[in-house]
């Protein structure tokens, strides 16, 4: 059976892997202009305004495995939007000055300098802090990138930013609050969520929709449809669509099934830094090519996959 962020391989097998869902919806991280270095003006815990009704109202969530290793994750994601991004020293100096007087664009456009290092040393905390002020000061599209700048350290805290850029209007924080939901196994409230952000285009969170279409969970099982929703990701780029839909069409899932498209499928979201992808395909492999097998259980393995590496160390 196949494991890691590809569909399920047993009709009960459920869970979800956090490290999947983070993967699928970080390309959501950041979208605006930038600058580059600063020194943030620090949060105080007092200044924080409380958290809202809904947020308030929603039970804990409870997460299972190991932390989130999100800087690594972020460098997987980013390239692509902050080749878009520019600034320099100059222009990072005036949003810092700005900041500093209340500014609160440009203290959303400081964090997203920090986020991409352009112009200046990558400091993710110093970019959370930044839009995460620029949140709670009323600036709705800073919330769902300071959510998610903040899940590998507090998810509670990135659960109400993301309740708050939701409450106000936001697809992407909406998206990104499905996503947490998501990882929280909770798909009752995350596929709403998760509808919502898709309706509005978002990318990462039809790849994310996707997989609770195709385990049932949340809403009926359509295999048919996670695959158009993977295909319509993949199409834009989302490794972890890519992944997904590779493995439904080696199964059979949704697809008709092609064992030859499915694992080019995979080996596209391998070949983008996908260490899951990797491991899948190096299981897809064992079989007709070991040591190309052997090979992609090594890249997974370097990825962090500790499944993966134990496959690659094991005799084929």
């Amino acid at each position: 059976m196949f494991e890691g962020c590809g569909p399920p391989f047993a009709a009960e097998e459920k869970a979800m892997s956090p490290r999947v869902t983070l993967l699928l919806v970080l390309a959501l991280v950041l979208a605006a202009a930038c600058g580059s270095p600063a020194r943030p003006p620090a949060l105080t815990p007092s200044g924080a305004p409380e958290p809202s009704a809904a947020a308030r109202s929603e039970p804990p969530l409870a997460y299972e495995g190991g932390g989130l290793l999100l800087p690594g994750v972020v460098d997987l994601h980013l390239p692509t939007f902050c080749s878009t991004v520019k600034g320099n020293q100059e222009s990072t100096q005036f949003f810092e000055r700005a900041c500093d007087s209340g500014a609160m664009r440009s203290c959303y456009a400081l964090g997203v300098a920090y986020a991409c290092g352009v112009g200046a040393r990558k400091d993710f905390d110093r970019a959370a802090a930044l839009e995460r002020r620029a949140c709670e000061a009323g600036l709705t599209e800073a919330c769902a990138k300071s959510g998610v700048l903040m899940l590998a350290t507090d998810p509670a805290v990135a659960q109400d930013l993301f309740r708050r850029g939701c409450d106000a209007g936001d697809n992407d924080a909406c998206g990104n609050l499905g996503m947490l939901l998501m990882m929280a196994k909770d798909g009752e409230r995350a596929a709403p969520m998760l509808e919502r952000s898709c309706d509005a285009k978002s990318v990462d969170a039809c790849a994310n929709l996707g997989v609770l279409l195709l385990r049932g969970v949340g809403l009926p099982a359509d295999p048919a449809r996670a695959a158009a929703l993977n295909a319509g990701a993949c199409e834009q780029n989302s490794s972890a669509a890519c992944n997904a839909l590779g493995a439904q069409y080696l199964v059979g899932a949704g697809v008709a099934k092609d064992a030859t498209r499915g694992a080019a499928l995979i080996a596209k979201a391998c070949d983008a830094g996908l260490g899951d992808a990797c491991d899948n395909l190096g299981q897809a492999l064992r079989s007709s090519d070991p040591p190309r097998s052997r090979a992609m259980f090594k890249r997974a393995c370097d990825a962090g996959d500790g499944a993966a590496c134990a496959r690659s160390a094991s005799p084929q």
